[in-house]
C-alpha cells in the first residue's frame, strides 16, 4: 500500500467517524471506493475526539460536505483515490442442486393453467425452507392451495411473484400431499382450509412477515442473495422456440414472443469457452422438458435479472 493511499484511507476513516449519518450516506453513495458501515465505523472510533463522536456542530457539518466535494473533484485526476472495489468472494459457479440435492423435488408441470408465478415462488420457498434448516425440513409445498385461496391474482390467467410471496407471508401454504395440483385444465376449486387427502391434517408453512426482498438490475446482489438464502423467483420474456429447448444455453432464434413467464433461479455457471456467466433456471413444464425441467440462460438476457424477489421461510 502506497504512502498516499494509506494517508487517504486514514483521512477517510477520520472524517467518517466525525460526521452524522446524513452526510455519511452521501459519501458512501458517491465515493469511488467501499466505505465501512456507519455503525462499524462509529464503534471503531467511539473514543475519538475525547467524547461522543455523534456530537455535531455546524462547522463540522460544513467540513464534511467540503470533504465530499473534494472526493468527487479529485477521484478522476488522482488514480490512487479511485480505489478498486474488492473482487467478489462468491464462487464463479454455484448450484444449490449440487450443494443440497435433497432440497429439490422434480419440477412439476403447470399444464394449461397460467400459474407459473405460483410454481416459481413455491419452488424457491420449499428449497429455502430446506436450506435454512440444513435439510431437516424437507417438504413439497402446494401450489394448488395458493391458487385456490389467493385473491390478489387472476388464478389461471396469471399473477405476480411479489404478491405470491406476500401471500406466503400472510397465510402460507400446506404440503403438496395435503393438496396436490389439479388445475391442469385451468379449473380452480374453491378455497377450503382442509386437505384433499383425508389422511393429512391441514397446516401451513409460512414466510417471515415483511421479509420480502426485491433486487433490481444488480447481478452481484442477486448472486449474493441466492448464495446466502437460496433460490429466488423472477420473470423472463419468452418466445415460441423455448418450448423446443432440449439442453445447453438457450438463445432465442426463431418464433414470436409469447406471454411473460415466471421461473426460479437456483444458481449460476460460467461458459468457459466464451467466458460468459449464465443463470441456472427451474421451469414449471415438468421433468421431461429441457435438462430434467431446468435450463440455462446467459445473464443479462430476456429480463431475467431485471427484478428478482424472495422472502425468508418462517421456522
Amino acid at each position: 500500500m502506497s504512502l498516499y493511499l494509506f494517508s487517504f484511507l486514514l483521512l477517510i476513516t477520520t472524517a467518517v467517524c466525525l460526521m452524522d449519518r446524513e452526510v455519511y450516506n452521501e459519501i458512501k453513495e458517491n465515493a469511488p471506493f467501499d466505505v465501512l458501515d456507519y455503525e462499524a465505523m462509529m464503534q471503531i472510533f467511539k473514543n475519538y475526539n475525547h467524547g461522543n463522536p455523534r456530537i455535531r456542530s455546524r462547522n463540522i457539518m460544513e467540513n464534511d460536505r467540503s470533504f465530499l466535494e473534494r472526493i468527487k473533484e479529485q477521484s478522476e485526476s488522482k488514480p490512487f483515490l479511485a480505489l478498486e472495489k474488492p473482487k467478489s468472494l462468491l464462487p464463479k459457479e454455484f448450484d444449490w442442486r449440487k450443494k443440497r440435492p435433497e432440497c429439490f423435488s422434480p419440477p412439476k408441470a403447470q399444464e394449461s393453467c397460467g400459474s407459473c408465478y405460483i410454481f416459481s415462488v413455491v419452488a424457491a420457498f420449499e428449497a429455502r425452507l430446506c436450506i435454512k434448516t440444513q435439510g431437516k425440513v424437507i417438504v413439497e409445498l402446494s401450489q394448488q392451495d395458493i391458487l385456490n385461496c389467493g385473491k390478489d391474482h387472476g388464478k389461471c390467467d396469471g399473477g405476480t411473484i411479489e404478491s405470491t410471496w406476500e401471500y406466503l407471508e400472510r397465510f402460507g401454504t400446506c404440503s403438496y400431499q395435503c393438496k396436490p395440483y389439479v388445475s391442469y385444465d385451468s379449473f380452480v376449486p374453491s378455497c377450503q382450509p382442509s386437505c384433499d387427502n383425508p389422511t393429512y391434517a391441514y397446516s401451513t408453512y409460512r414466510a417471515v412477515r415483511n421479509s420480502l426482498k426485491i433486487i433490481d438490475k444488480d447481478v452481484e446482489k442477486i448472486k449474493e442473495e441466492i448464495y446466502l438464502n437460496g433460490p429466488v423467483s423472477t420473470g423472463m420474456d419468452t418466445f415460441e422456440d423455448l418450448e423446443a429447448y432440449r439442453g445447453g444455453i438457450y438463445l432465442h432464434v426463431r418464433g414470436k414472443a409469447t406471454d411473460g413467464h415466471a421461473i426460479t433461479i437456483v444458481g449460476w455457471g460460467l461458459d468457459k469457452r466464451l467466458n460468459r456467466e449464465y443463470w441456472i433456471l427451474r421451469n414449471s413444464w415438468g421433468p421431461e422438458w429441457g435438462e430434467n425441467g431446468y435450463f440455462k440462460v446467459y445473464m443479462g438476457h430476456y429480463g431475467i435479472d431485471e427484478s428478482v424477489c424472495a422472502s425468508l421461510p418462517e421456522y
